[in-house]
């Protein structure tokens, strides 16, 4: 199954992207395409189904709020200190296991698709190699 954009259940599930005017359909599907360039949008291993489905609707409306905060000019990075006087300014690295986790969490939609994504690959996530590997028995349920 391939899923694909529902304006309205955007609209539904995202009620501050409500205004057509601010959010056009076509803003919203252009997003929805670069959402799928980082989620599938066909099932896969570790998500699939309503999961998946949610994952991308989650990944669109995070794409949308960032691009909000590039448009308004917001900073996106976390301001260590800085001084007035001699003017010094230094930022801190982000306080996070990597990059891609910092950048999910800088819009509240992005936490929310880190946590699904999180509890997806509980267990872990093999890729690659023989199927058994992911198991705990050999293909024919040998030991």
């Amino acid at each position: 199954m391939i899923y694909t954009l529902d304006i309205l259940k955007f609209r539904t599930m995202f009620p501050e992207y409500s205004d057509t005017s601010k959010y056009p359909d076509e803003s919203i599907q252009l997003q929805w395409d670069m959402a799928t360039c980082y989620i599938a949008p066909y099932n896969q291993e570790w998500i699939y189904g309503c999961a998946r489905e949610n994952a991308i609707y989650l990944m669109t409306a995070h794409l949308l709020a960032l691009a909000d905060k590039i448009a308004s000019k917001t900073t996106l990075q976390l301001k260590g200190s800085s001084t007035i006087d001699k003017i010094s300014v230094t930022m801190t690295p982000p306080p996070f296991k990597n990059q891609f986790q910092y950048w999910l969490l800088l819009t509240p939609r992005g936490s929310q698709l880190f946590a699904l994504i999180q509890s997806k690959m509980a267990g872990g996530v093999t890729i690659g190699g023989l199927p058994e590997r992911s198991a705990f028995r050999k293909v024919w349920g040998v030991f």
